[in-house]
């Protein structure tokens, strides 16, 4: 079974550069600009792994944490990991208390990330 990675993050550029690489990696990979269009596409279909980013333009700067959340309570079984520039051991701890398994940062070396996401991305299939 091919491990299906929804990506919610507002820059174009981190979208064009990860998608093809989690792809490479045996992934499929859909990528949303928002947390609107990640909600909608969570209640479409399962996703194994969710890669969210901390905040999102024009919004309050949590929108990542507060997607994560949401998600969660919805499907437990999915995978989330919060994806931010901003890292701190408080945004981790706050992370793990919003149910993320993880919080990676965006100067993590390509290959650590990639591997990253396959090993929680082939987790057992999200339910609805």
């Amino acid at each position: 079974m091919v491990p299906s990675v929804l990506l919610a993050d507002d820059e174009p550029s981190v979208s064009e550069a990860l998608s093809p690489l989690l792809e490479l990696a045996g992934m499929r990979v859909q990528a949303v600009a928002s947390p609107e269009e990640a909600e909608r596409a969570l209640a479409e279909r399962a996703y194994d792994l969710l890669i969210a980013d901390l905040s999102f333009t024009g919004q309050s700067g949590t929108e990542g944490l507060e997607l994560i959340e949401r998600a969660k309570r919805a499907c437990p079984a999915l995978r989330a990991v919060l994806f931010t520039a901003h890292g701190s051991p408080d945004l981790l701890a706050e992370a793990l208390r919003r149910g993320a398994d993880d919080a990676w940062s965006k100067a993590l070396p390509i290959d650590e990330l990639v591997a990253r996401a396959r090993r929680l991305g082939s987790g057992p299939a999200a339910d609805h």
